[in-house]
C-alpha cells in the first residue's frame, strides 16, 4: 500500500480506528498454515484465475495483484475457525521469517508448508501465531507473545494527553504505510519553557528552534509505540532527532494503558533533550571534517547522502565548529536521500540521533577512522 499522508489529526484518527475496527486477527497453531507459490499451483498470473485456483475472493483484487507482482505467495489457514486463502504482501515475509519464526531465510527462494522436517510433540501456547489480514491480504504474523497496540487509539491518546500536559499544540502531519505509522507534533507555545537556555545559546546564529515530539508504531515489526523528542528550527524544515526516546514494546501484556503512562513522560524527556543539546554547543571540535566523517562510518550512515551532505557542510560550516553544528549538519543526510519509504527515513533518523551521544573525542581526530560496514 503506498503512503497514505494526513493534514489533520482528526482524519488520521478517524482512518485509523476504522482500520484498526476492520481488521482481522486470528490465532493459530503454527502447523495449521502454508504458504503457496503461485506459480506453482495457477496456469497464469491473471488475477482472476489466481483468485479461482486459490478460492480468494475478488472483493481482494488489488491484493491478488500486489501478491502477483510482489510476494508471489498465497497463505492457507485457519481465519476464526474458518480456513482461508490469503495473498501474502511483501512486508508479511519478514514478519513470518523473523517474528513467528515459521520459516528460515529460504523462504523468497521457495515457501515451504509449516514445520517441514519436524513435528510438534505438543500443541502449547508457544506454537502458537498471531496472524494480521488487512486490506485482504495477509500484513503480518507474530508469535503468540505479540500485544496488539490499535493504531487510532494510539494516536487519540497523544490528542488527549499532549492537550493536558501542554494546553495547545500543533499537528504538523501524519503518514500510514503497511510498514510504519507516524505523526510529528509541535509545540510552539513552549518554546519559552522547553528550548529558551537553548535559544538563548544560539541567538547569535540566528537559528530559533521549537520542541516537537515525533510518534511512530507499526503491526508488522518489532517498532513498538514510540516517542521520539525533536527539535524543529523556527521557519524552515530542519528537524532533528534527540537521542533518547520512550519506547513501549508488543509483548509483556502491554495495553494502552501503558501507552497513556509513557505519553505523560513526553515533558520530561524534552526537559533532558535540550540539557543534552546544551553540552554539544560547549564542545568545540578540532578536524570538524573529520568528525563527520568519522561519525558516518561509526554509525553506518548511507555513504551517497552522507558525501553530499559533506559537501554543504564544508562550504557552509563557520570558522568555529561546534558538535551542535557538527549534529546538526549530519542530519541533512536525511534530506539527500531523495525519495525514501517513511521506514527507511524513520530508520535513518534513529540511527542519526545516537549520534548525541558519542565520545566526541574519539570522532574528533587527525586522522579518520577505519571504514566501518
Amino acid at each position: 500500500m503506498a503512503e497514505k499522508i494526513f493534514k489533520t489529526e482528526e482524519t488520521m484518527i478517524k482512518e485509523l480506528k476504522t482500520m484498526d475496527e476492520t481488521d482481522i486477527k486470528s490465532v493459530n497453531y503454527i502447523d495449521e498454515a502454508k504458504l503457496s507459490l503461485i506459480t506453482d499451483e495457477s496456469p497464469t498470473l491473471d488475477v482472476y484465475t489466481v483468485a479461482s485456483t486459490f478460492g480468494i475472493s475478488l472483493d481482494s483484487e488489488d491484493a491478488i495483484e500486489d501478491a502477483i507482482d510482489h510476494s508471489g505467495c498465497i497463505w492457507r489457514g485457519p481465519v476464526n475457525g474458518d480456513t482461508r486463502a490469503v495473498p501474502v504482501s511483501e512486508v508479511a515475509l519478514t514478519s513470518l521469517c523473523g517474528r513467528a519464526g515459521l520459516y528460515g531465510p529460504s523462504i523468497k527462494i521457495k515457501p515451504t508448508i509449516l514445520n517441514e522436517g519436524f513435528i510438534l510433540h505438543s500443541r502449547s501456547e508457544e506454537n502458537k501465531t498471531k496472524t494480521l489480514i488487512r486490506n485482504g491480504s495477509l500484513l503480518a504474523s507474530h508469535s503468540n507473545k505479540y500485544q496488539w497496540l490499535p493504531q487510532g487509539q494510539l494516536v487519540e491518546t497523544n490528542q488527549t494527553v499532549f492537550t493536558d500536559l501542554f494546553g495547545d499544540y500543533e499537528f504538523v502531519d501524519g503518514c500510514y504505510t503497511d510498514e510504519i505509522t507516524y505523526a510529528m507534533y509541535s509545540f510552539p507555545n513552549q518554546a519559552k519553557n522547553l528550548t529558551a537556555q537553548y535559544n538563548k545559546m544560539m541567538k547569535n546564529s540566528g537559528v530559533e528552534v521549537v520542541p516537537a515530539v515525533l510518534f511512530s508504531t507499526s503491526d508488522v515489526t518489532k517498532s513498538g509505540a514510540n516517542l521520539y523528542p525533536m527539535m524543529v528550527k523556527k521557519g524552515t524544515n530542519e528537524k532533528i532527532r534527540l537521542g533518547e526516546s520512550i519506547k513501549l514494546s508488543h509483548d509483556q501484556q502491554h495495553t494502552v494503558a501503558d501507552y497513556v503512562d509513557n505519553a505523560y513522560k513526553v515533558l520530561s524527556l524534552l526537559q533532558e533533550s535540550e540539557k543534552k543539546m546544551l553540552q554539544l554547543c560547549n564542545i568545540t571540535l578540532l578536524y570538524p571534517e573529520n568528525a563527520f566523517q568519522n561519525a558516518v562510518r561509526k554509525y553506518s550512515l548511507p555513504i551517497g547522502a552522507s558525501n553530499k551532505a559533506f559537501e554543504d557542510f564544508t562550504m557552509r560550516r563557520g570558522t568555529t565548529v561546534t558538535a551542535n553544528d557538527l549534529y546538526w549538519a549530519l542530519s541533512n543526510v536525511v534530506a539527500y536521500m531523495g525519495d525514501i519509504s517513511a521506514a527507511k527515513r524513520l530508520d535513518t533518523e534513529e540511527q542519526l540521533a545516537k549520534i548525541i551521544f558519542a565520545d566526541w573525542k574519539k570522532l574528533d581526530t587527525p586522522i579518520l577512522l577505519s571504514l566501518i560496514r
